[in-house]
This record gives C-alpha cells, sequence and structure tokens, in this order.
C-alpha cells in the first residue's frame, strides 16, 4: 500500500511464479486511485556461467494532469530495462546493462529505479591473483525531469580501459 499526490491510493500485489529450476517470473501488477494500473513484469534466466534478467514496465496514465510541465506529461509511459553477466572462462567475467524508457522520469515517478541515472554499458574483466583488467563502453542516462534535448547533452564516457599488473620478482629484489 502506498500513497502520493500524483498516483493515488496504490496497492501492489507481487507474484512470484517459478517456471523451471533455472528461469521465473515476478509480476507486479499496482493499481492506483489516480493513474489506473501498472503492469511490471522481471523474467530471469539463470545459466550454469551466468544469469540474464529482462524488466518490463509500462502505464496508461489516466490522468496525465498529475505530471503537468514535466517529462511525464503523456498518455503512455514505460521502460524495458535487461542485464546479464557470465563467466566464460575461469578469471574472466563478462556482461551488460541496457535501459530504455519513454521518458527519463518514469522510472523514479513510479518508484521502480533509485539514484539519479542508469548506465548502459557491456564489459569484459579479468581478475587474477596478479592481473586486473577492466575494458567498458557505458553510456549515462539521466534519471528525473530530463528533456531528449538535456540527456543529448550530457557528457559522453569513452571506451574505458583500466588494467593493473603485480610482477613477483626473484630474490630479495
Amino acid at each position: 500500500f502506498d500513497y502520493s499526490d500524483q498516483m493515488g491510493v496504490t496497492l501492489e500485489y507481487p507474484y512470484f511464479w517459478a517456471l523451471g529450476e533455472d528461469t521465473d517470473v515476478l509480476l507486479s501488477p499496482r493499481l492506483m486511485s489516480r493513474q489506473g494500473g501498472l503492469f511490471a513484469a522481471e523474467v530471469t534466466h539463470r545459466f550454469s556461467n551466468g544469469t540474464v534478467r529482462a524488466r518490463v514496465a509500462a502505464v496508461y496514465q489516466l490522468d496525465r494532469s498529475a505530471f503537468t510541465g514535466t517529462v511525464g506529461d503523456r498518455d503512455w509511459r514505460g521502460a524495458f530495462q535487461t542485464t546479464g553477466s557470465f563467466v566464460p572462462i575461469p578469471q574472466w567475467s563478462a556482461g551488460w546493462s541496457y535501459t530504455a524508457f519513454t521518458d527519463a522520469a518514469f522510472l523514479p515517478d513510479y518508484k521502480l529505479a533509485s539514484g539519479v541515472n542508469s548506465v548502459n554499458e557491456v564489459y569484459l574483466t579479468h581478475l587474477s591473483s596478479d592481473y586486473y583488467g577492466d575494458f567498458r563502453l557505458q553510456q549515462f542516462n539521466l534519471l528525473g525531469n530530463v528533456t531528449p534535448l538535456q540527456q543529448q547533452q550530457h557528457a559522453k564516457a569513452l571506451p574505458n580501459i583500466k588494467a593493473s599488473s603485480v610482477t613477483d620478482l626473484p630474490g630479495d629484489l
């Protein structure tokens, strides 16, 4: 249960469904007295060497005037998120995270994300007792009342590469 001026009285009832030993679904329908129904679902699939997750959420706002003057002033709002992480071979990890949304305020307005940004990225990391290497391609997205033009003006990240190595020298050197 929850209440806010923009949503009204809110009731959310999550339902967990195990499709098998390695796949599950979390359905989270939400009824709001002012905005109507929000549908959210998350599917998680686990492999022997990793996990893939996809989340979707959407709402047709019954009272869009609750968001007048913001980027959320629209009928349909929603988001899609996916993440994956794998250990393809020992000492290596790889993965991604990606978020797409109708407007940058959807996730925080409906309390589906915390923080002020989301990061779309692809990464590859190596970690052993004597070496660390990390390669990432990243895009930072501001969350909140941010227009697409403001989002485009946000700083871009070049590929990020970090590495360090430890070498044991023979003898007392």
